[in-house]
């Protein structure tokens, strides 16, 4: 009996735990579970060693940062 109370303590201290988190991001103070948008640090990658190994692609990054620097807060690039 005591296991069962603690397991439902448990359960509704997450449940509450959660409920607090979606509130902080439907306030936009935390990410939680919807991820900030962007394609990621991957393509970023392997934008620098395409750079490296062929120069003429360097615009391709600097347009990217460019892009990326002028979007506003929320806004998804692509």
């Amino acid at each position: 009996m005591r296991i069962a109370g603690a397991c439902v303590v448990m359960l509704l201290a997450l449940y509450g735990l959660h409920r607090a988190m979606a509130a902080m991001e439907e306030k936009g103070w935390i990410y939680y579970r919807r991820r900030r948008g962007g394609s990621g640090a991957m393509s970023s990658a392997a934008l620098e060693v395409q750079k490296m190994l062929e120069p003429g692609a360097a615009h391709v990054l600097q347009v990217r940062e460019e892009k990326l620097a002028t979007q506003p807060d929320g806004e998804d690039p692509h």
